[in-house]
């Protein structure tokens, strides 16, 4: 999701002592000023999981009393923005988040407290078959069976277009056409598994990631090395630092497995990708990637993967999470960024890509978690330019 915003806007949120709004809107009323403390929103890239926002109102005159009923008789869509009150335009806002009531409580008399939801709620609960009719999905492309797992078992809109009001049509073209480049085949077999389950499974079998923006609309994505990074955080935009680097990320010999045959349990044939280098320079980390749900048909698509996934994960790879105020706000997952630091010696040669973000609403702080592997995990289709070995086994 790209927001729309002004230069205005981003020349607010730039201020030192800038002043926001912050709204809370129920259906079509604002409740933004019964709101106690604004919320975390967190958006993760490679976590398929529902985001719950909790919420505490002011309800000293009872006014709210009447939640708890609505809950279970009617859909309450809820709304969450940040922006500013430009002098003569009016209201410029940003949605940070989007779902329904689910849960209502009252601690006290005073107090009301609601529990939001995305839309990966409902997906949590949905089924994909079972084990006395299960659903099988022949060969086709890996974007085409998590349409249909959106669409058919999720009950999305299966509106072709940029229209489509619960999938985020133009990522899905972009993530799509991928896959079609690179002539990718999948097959499924779904026994009950939650939708939820299905399509992360679609997820870890083609490197890419799925998430809900703040529209409530569920993105698809998958990374591709950038030609040029969107954004330079130096140390005047950075609050806080924190460096990890996952050891036990690293994969130097990569398998992936292809036909299963699923009346016999079997796995036919597997490819593997080596990084000779990366061996040599940390040893031998083997990783081996079959799922019975979801399973490529040929070698091409496996070997495909295989290399991705050895390539992104051939060096240690570093996780960093920066906190700055509300200057990076319209920043979005995926976007790619150059990231100072003297201390730690990092120039703005190196590129990472942001897979997390934190919005804390009531402290006015955005958190970005930025992956270095996300962002020059490159698919090379002449394997004479790989360092090392990839083979069919």
């Amino acid at each position: 999701m790209s927001y729309n915003i002004t230069s205005w806007f981003i020349d607010q949120l730039a201020l030192p002592a800038t002043a926001p709004r912050r709204m809370f809107w129920v259906g079509s009323t604002n409740y933004s000023d019964r709101v106690l403390k604004w919320p975390k929103i967190e958006r993760i890239s490679n976590k398929f999981t529902t985001s719950t926002i909790n919420m505490t109102l002011a309800n000293d005159d009872g006014y709210l009393n009447t939640f708890y009923a609505l809950t279970y008789h009617t859909y309450l869509p809820c709304c969450i923005q940040l922006g500013f009150s430009h002098p003569t335009s009016g209201d410029e806002m940003i949605t940070l988040y989007q779902g329904k009531i689910d849960f209502v409580s009252y601690p006290n008399e005073g107090q009301c407290q609601i529990k939001l939801r995305d839309r990966l709620y409902d997906f949590m609960q949905a089924k994909v078959g079972d084990t006395e009719i299960p659903v099988s999905m022949g060969s086709q492309s890996p974007s085409e069976i998590a349409w249909t797992l959106c669409t058919c078992y999720g009950g999305l809109s299966n509106v072709r277009s940029t229209s489509n009001p619960d999938i985020d049509y133009a990522r899905f073209g972009i993530w799509a056409a991928q896959f079609s480049a690179d002539t990718i085949r999948c097959a499924g077999y779904y026994k009950g598994d939650k939708i939820t389950k299905a399509l992360e499974s679609v997820a870890g079998m083609t490197d890419s990631c799925l998430w809900v923006d703040g529209n409530n609309k569920i993105a698809f994505a998958r990374w591709v090395t950038a030609n040029t990074l969107d954004v330079v955080i130096d140390r005047t935009r950075q609050a806080a630092l924190i460096i990890d680097v996952e050891k036990g990320e690293l994969v130097n010999k990569q398998y992936v497995g292809f036909n299963y045959a699923v009346t016999s349990d079997y796995w036919r044939m597997n490819v593997v990708s080596v990084r000779s280098l990366s061996i040599t320079s940390y040893g031998l980390h083997e990783n081996i990637l079959q799922d019975e749900s979801i399973w490529f048909c040929d070698s091409v698509s496996a070997l495909n993967l295989a290399q991705r996934l050895s390539a992104r994960y051939q060096y240690p790879p570093k996780m960093f999470k920066v906190t700055t105020g509300l200057w990076g706000l319209y920043r979005d997952i995926g976007e790619t960024v150059r990231l100072v630091s003297s201390f730690y010696n990092i120039t703005s040669a190196g590129g990472y890509r942001i897979v997390e973000i934190i919005y804390d609403m009531e402290q006015g702080k955005t958190t970005f978690v930025m992956d270095d592997s996300a962002i020059s995990n490159a698919f090379y289709l002449d394997v004479s330019t790989l360092d090392g070995t990839d083979l069919l086994l």
